[in-house]
């Protein structure tokens, strides 16, 4: 066996990346339907800021999911 990674090395790294990036998807999914849910509340005060911070955000993680989606077919 040699020191160098190979394409083993490379193919076990892309599969780690890919699961963590699917667990990223899974509890960003599950963060959005509680914030929608916490945004129809009318007890709770939001600040402006961060309200707009998380709209620009989300849309241009909106648009580069279109993308994705589009190419996926």
């Amino acid at each position: 066996m040699s020191g160098s990674p190979g394409k083993e090395t490379d193919q076990d790294s892309s599969s780690v990346l890919s699961f963590l990036a699917g667990e990223r998807i899974r509890a960003a999914y599950h963060l959005c339907q509680v914030l929608s849910d916490d945004l129809k509340r009318t007890d709770i005060k939001f600040q402006a800021g961060s309200l707009v911070q998380l709209y620009k955000v989300t849309k241009v993680l909106t648009e580069q999911l279109n993308g994705i989606i589009n190419r996926l077919g």
